[in-house]
């Protein structure tokens, strides 16, 4: 058997399929997978090169990686939020968890943000968060609430640069009882 063929064909099929369903994959699941595969490899650190897409998927998620927190070591409260797209699959996405007036809030301010879309088309999430897995409705946030989350969590001037100043979504994540 000819395993370069083989392969080959794999990953061609693999590609076909792929942009046959083009709004369901996007740049924040192709570094997704990179950063699965290295996890998987166990892997910390990696110098990467990419080739077209690929090199636009590395520079950006390298520019984030350098600036993205990185959980008790940060000083910044994270969370991963677990979210669901429409065929039943489950992403995951650590975020930045921001608490005000007693509730809890996650943003979207950075390109890559299919977590935040499929958010809004499925608003039941997970979130896991100090050692502990609960179940959410997420609420789009807006008028005087979204005001004073984005004034007591601002986003600092070389960040909002570097992402390239992409819009800014709150959701707050109630409770499911």
């Amino acid at each position: 058997m000819d395993c370069d063929r083989s392969v080959s064909e794999q990953r061609f099929s693999a590609i076909e399929q792929i942009a046959s369903h083009s709004d369901a994959y996007g740049t924040e699941d192709m570094a997704g997978d990179v950063i699965r595969l290295l996890d998987h490899l166990g892997i910390e650190r990696a110098a990467l090169m990419g080739y077209s897409m690929g090199g636009i998927i590395v520079l950006f998620e390298t520019w984030l990686g350098v600036f993205q927190p990185k959980g008790e070591r940060s000083g910044i409260p994270m969370l991963v939020l677990t979210t669901t797209d429409a065929s039943g699959a489950s992403h995951d996405r650590r975020l930045a968890r921001m608490e005000s007036g007693g509730r809890l809030y996650v943003s979207a301010h950075h390109w890559p943000r299919a977590w935040h879309r499929r958010a809004l088309e499925n608003p039941e999430v997970r979130a896991a968060m100090d050692g502990a897995v609960g179940g959410y409705t997420a609420v789009p946030v807006e008028g005087e609430e979204y005001a004073r989350v984005k004034a007591e969590y601002p986003l600092p001037l070389p960040i909002r640069i570097l992402m390239g100043f992409p819009p800014r979504h709150v959701l707050r994540l109630d409770p499911r009882s």
